[in-house]
């Protein structure tokens, strides 16, 4: 007559866990020849070695194995397992959570939080070395100027209705200065003697404190500190910048300069010639920059001529008893179109 134990299994019976058959034992001996893993009486596929992984879709579902055994002179025999019902156990979190990306201020980080066994709830806490935020308690979090230099982790807690919570904290990320958004600056008004210009700093990141420093040929203005400048006879010839710094808590000091603005060195136009009917006039431009281009319009008692262009002009009887002047404009790329103007001639005569 043959005696025997039922097959049984060991481990724990936890998702993660890999479980282990134990045969039955017979007498006389009898030698293990198959084994199938079930789950609630099912057979699962493929699962025929005598160790058994437990997956994560094996969470709750009540486990066991068959065992065929036989011995010389006897039939097979067949034992089943006692079921296990599957836990997650320490396996609650499967894979850890992370905080993805660099770590600065003003900077959003978006943490990966891992894989869980189904149906668990997670809740988050973020710590700032190692001690809660208050009310970081969302799955995402921006560092603060506060935060500057400090290490950062996220503790992610699963909750189960049927398994004891779980908290994993990710690994600390220290807190770096932030980049502060920034933009180039542009400079309106013209770039001539007497004239104001004024710096338009753009679109920086909300709360940047500007400072402003202007330049004439790379050099800083002495004093030229301002949001406005008024430009001088000594920056004539001479290309304007200004240069704009943000500073703001927790950042990263930035400086942008704008593109360059030349000022023309310029001269008041004179005119030679008589004013006299039939006579020839000619503008002399005077002195510019070198590489300027010239142009010229004539008037008469501060009405353009129509079609007097050039640089010279033949007084007509239409100019009788008229003032004369001629207008220089000046144009060189990378400089503020300049215009200067002569004095009036005499009135003209017959």
């Amino acid at each position: 007559m043959r005696s025997v134990t039922s097959a049984s299994i060991q481990g724990a019976a936890e998702v993660g866990a890999t479980l282990i058959a134990v045969a039955p034992t017979t007498n006389p001996v009898s030698i293990p020849i198959a084994y199938q893993w079930l789950t609630n009486g099912v057979e699962i596929p493929g699962a025929t070695a005598d160790t058994y992984l437990v997956p994560l879709a094996q969470h709750g579902s009540t486990l066991t194995v068959r065992v065929t055994t036989t011995a010389q002179g006897h039939q097979n025999f067949v034992s089943t397992s006692p079921g296990v019902v599957v836990n997650a156990g320490g396996a609650l979190s499967l894979t850890p959570p992370t905080i993805r990306g660099q770590a600065r201020v003003g900077t959003k980080l978006a943490p990966t939080v891992g894989q869980w066994v189904a149906g668990v709830t997670l809740s988050y806490q973020w710590l700032r070395n190692n001690n809660p935020i208050a009310g970081a308690t969302a799955k995402t979090y921006t560092p603060t100027a506060g935060d500057l230099g400090a290490r950062l982790s996220l503790a992610v807690t699963g909750s189960h209705p049927h398994i004891a919570s779980v908290t994993v904290v990710t690994p600390e990320v220290t807190v770096s200065p932030g980049l502060l958004s920034t933009s180039t600056p542009t400079i309106s008004g013209s770039a001539v003697p007497g004239k104001t210009l004024k710096a338009i700093a753009g679109a920086w990141t909300s709360g940047t404190a500007h400072t402003y420093q202007w330049y004439a040929n790379g050099a800083a203005i002495k004093g030229a500190t301002k949001t406005s400048f008024k430009v001088t006879s000594a920056q004539v010839g001479k290309k304007v910048t200004v240069a704009v710094t943000g500073k703001k808590s927790g950042y990263t000091t930035a400086v942008k300069t704008s593109a360059m603005h030349g000022v023309l060195k310029t001269a008041t136009p004179k005119i030679t010639g008589t004013a006299k009917v039939g006579k020839t006039l000619t503008a002399k431009p005077g002195t510019w920059t070198s590489g300027t281009k010239l142009t010229y319009q004539w008037y008469s008692n501060g009405k353009a001529i129509k079609g007097a262009t050039a640089k010279t002009f033949k007084v007509t009887s239409t100019q009788r008893g008229k003032r004369i002047t001629v207008t220089v404009t000046g144009k060189k790329s990378g400089y503020t179109t300049a215009v200067k103007t002569s004095a009036r001639t005499k009135a003209v005569a017959r």
